[in-house]
């Protein structure tokens, strides 16, 4: 009986459009949140590069190597196999990623002991910053090649994804770095706030060019669009776009210091609505994930 299920259930997979669950459910949400959170940590840690700001460097330090790491290693299966990974960074992405991630703590490390240390430019304080800020980079936009690597599912196919996946970390970096500016008032928050409200409407132009590309590629990547538009996900989809335009309105709409106080409501909800718009965005990116049947795909190799 089993035997006969598990040949259903594998023809259909072959014949009909599958919906990809491994990187998603059950434990698949670890592997979202762990995409989500290198991303933000590494988007907080350029931003803050850029900036000079200490905290702002130790928090998306801390997100990007620490609680990454630990959310990556819980996820996996064996994790006493994960040095193998470090193996083969010529033809994979995960592998390439890994390496981003244990570079960027070192050198991002290195980088905030020495600004510590030394707070005058030196020229080992701008290598490292040239160098963690490189590595930081890599962190935020593997996520999007390694699921542009995973064949037969159109909305990943897509090159542009990496784009997305390093607006959606820098915009998340910005929003973060906001929040920290008002307490620090020795960053430019003008120009925090600048960057802050292009990169928002930036992001949402590249979501809505992300949906379009995904309808025109083909009829799975029309299902993949509809599935978040219509379908179980739309609620989240929208909450998350919802969630955007109300960062969007009260960051051009509101001053940043209503009462004189250190930090306003509007600043916290514009700064909440930012990250957590990017973060159902992401999930659903990987929920709508749909596989391409394999018998079409064989039909159109022939």
């Amino acid at each position: 009986m089993q035997n006969t299920r598990q040949w259903m259930v594998t023809h259909e997979w072959m014949q009909k459009n599958t919906r990809q669950t491994e990187w998603i459910d059950r434990r698949g949400i670890l592997l979202w949140l762990a995409f989500y959170v290198g991303g933000l940590g590494g988007g907080l840690f350029l931003v803050s590069v850029l900036f000079n700001s200490i905290w702002g460097m130790a928090l998306g330090w801390l997100l990007a190597a620490v609680l990454k790491g630990v959310l990556n290693f819980t996820d996996l299966g064996r994790p006493t196999r994960v040095w193998r990974l470090v193996l083969n960074p010529r033809s994979s992405w995960l592998s390439r990623g890994l390496l981003f991630v244990m570079l960027f703590a070192v050198f991002g490390f290195l980088e905030i002991a020495v600004s510590l240390l030394v707070p005058d430019s030196t020229i080992l304080l701008i290598a490292l910053k040239i160098l963690s800020g490189i590595f930081a980079l890599g962190v935020m936009a593997y996520s999007g090649f390694v699921l542009n690597n995973v064949k037969g599912i159109p909305n990943w196919g897509l090159t542009m994804l990496p784009v997305l996946f390093v607006s959606c970390s820098l915009l998340g970096g910005f929003g973060l770095i906001s929040a920290i500016s008002a307490f620090t008032p020795n960053l430019d928050r003008s120009l925090i706030d600048m960057a802050s409200r292009g990169l928002l409407l930036v992001n949402t132009l590249l979501v809505a060019l992300y949906l379009v590309l995904t309808l025109i590629k083909d009829s799975t990547g029309k299902k993949s669009v509809l599935y978040q538009l219509k379908g179980e996900i739309a609620w989240i989809f929208w909450l998350g776009l919802g969630l955007s335009g109300v960062a969007i309105v009260l960051a051009f709409s509101f001053p940043r210091n209503l009462s004189g106080a250190p930090i306003s409501i509007p600043l916290l909800v514009a700064v909440a609505g930012e990250i957590a718009s990017c973060l159902l965005m992401t999930y659903c990116v990987l929920k709508s994930a749909i596989y391409v049947p394999l018998v079409c795909q064989k039909s159109r190799a022939i």
